[in-house]
Formats: structure tokens, sequence, C-alpha cells
């Protein structure tokens, strides 16, 4: 008869441990807080649309590392306008816009664009 009575302790423990692990997941947690603004992720999109990968507008930059001490001055020169641009998106504060859906992996491919801006900024 013990026996019984714990296991039935038992099988309701773990259907109420069930039941509050699914309200945990399943139910929002509130409203996702405010994108700041002005929003450094913005600037920093921006910067990196705006950063050129050419020195002179022939040939393409492969690897910034073997350009040398002129290469990178005048290619620091080429993106200045990016590089400031960046400095402000540092100054502000950042936010990623997320969305809870399967189309949110297009917003991220901005930072992909970033990409070059990262590659000046070193």
């Amino acid at each position: 008869m013990a026996q019984i009575r714990n296991r039935r302790v038992v099988f309701f423990a773990l259907v109420a441990l069930a039941l509050a692990l699914a309200i945990v997941i399943l139910i929002p947690f509130g409203p996702e807080p405010a994108l700041p603004n002005p929003n450094g992720y913005d600037d920093f999109v921006k910067a990196g649309q705006m950063v050129t990968t050419t020195l002179d507008g022939h040939g393409s930059l492969v690897d910034y590392r073997e350009l040398g001490v002129e290469g990178l001055r005048a290619f620091a020169v080429t993106n200045a306008e990016a590089l400031k641009i960046a400095r402000l998106g540092l100054s502000h504060r950042c936010r990623l816009p997320v969305e809870n859906s399967q189309d949110w992996f297009r917003g991220v491919q901005d930072l992909v664009v970033s990409g070059p801006l990262a590659n000046a900024a070193e």
C-alpha cells in the first residue's frame, strides 16, 4: 500500500514539474526592450556598407595584412568616412533587432556586411 502511494506522489510530482517547465518555455517573459535611439548597430551597418575594399578602384584587397604600412595608410584614408561613422557607433548604445521568426536571419546578414569594416578597424 505504501509503495503505491509513493508511486502516486512521484507521478504527480513529475506531472507538476513537466507543467511548470512547459509554462516557463511557452509563456514569453514580456515584451522585448526597445531599441536604443540612436542605435550603434545602425552606424556599424552603414559604415560596413561604405567600406571600399579596393585601393585604386582596379584591384581588390585580398588580404590587408599584405599591404604594408603605406598600403594600410592608403586604405585608411580611402575609408576614413566609414571609420568615422564606426567610431560614432561605438559611442552609442548598441542592440541588434531580434525577431522570433525564421526570417530573422536576413537581418543578421547585415553583420556580414560589416566584415570589411572590421578589417579596416584592425
